[in-house]
């Protein structure tokens, strides 16, 4: 079997990946004696702003039929994951009595699945001027 749609492959890893971000650590503070990791558990918004991405690119694999509102989808998720990251680095920065802040895996996971979501943008757009083109030749 040979996978047609690419876009639909880039959003389910993006999906996972989204997915996943919800029970990795976010940031590891360092204080003067002890080191402990920070996940989105203490930051609630950030929770509701990943599990509606992750819905909301899952929603959009299947939303192929109509492409017009899957780029419209799939622009809303990038806005959204954008906000995830501006909210995640103003949160983590805001967070008491901590000395240092070392990222870990969940701002990787955001960034991967951002680039995922932008590369199944970019299939979609190649449908749309396929379809452009043969509508020229009818």
């Amino acid at each position: 079997m040979v996978i047609q749609r690419w876009q639909t492959l880039f959003l389910l890893v993006s999906v996972i990946l989204m997915a996943c971000m919800n029970f990795l650590p976010v940031v590891n503070v360092t204080a003067a004696t002890v080191s402990e990791p920070v996940d989105l558990t203490r930051f609630p918004i950030l929770i509701v702003l990943t599990v509606t991405t992750a819905v909301m690119l899952f929603i959009d694999m299947f939303l192929y039929k109509n492409l017009r509102l899957q780029i419209r989808t799939i622009l809303v998720c990038l806005f959204l994951m954008i906000a995830t990251a501006i909210t995640g680095v103003c949160a983590a920065t805001r967070l008491d009595g901590c000395v240092t802040v070392a990222w870990t895996g969940a701002p990787l996971l955001l960034g991967c699945a951002f680039l995922l979501a932008l590369g199944a943008l970019r299939f979609m757009r190649a449908d749309q001027r396929l379809l452009r083109s043969v509508d020229r030749l009818r």
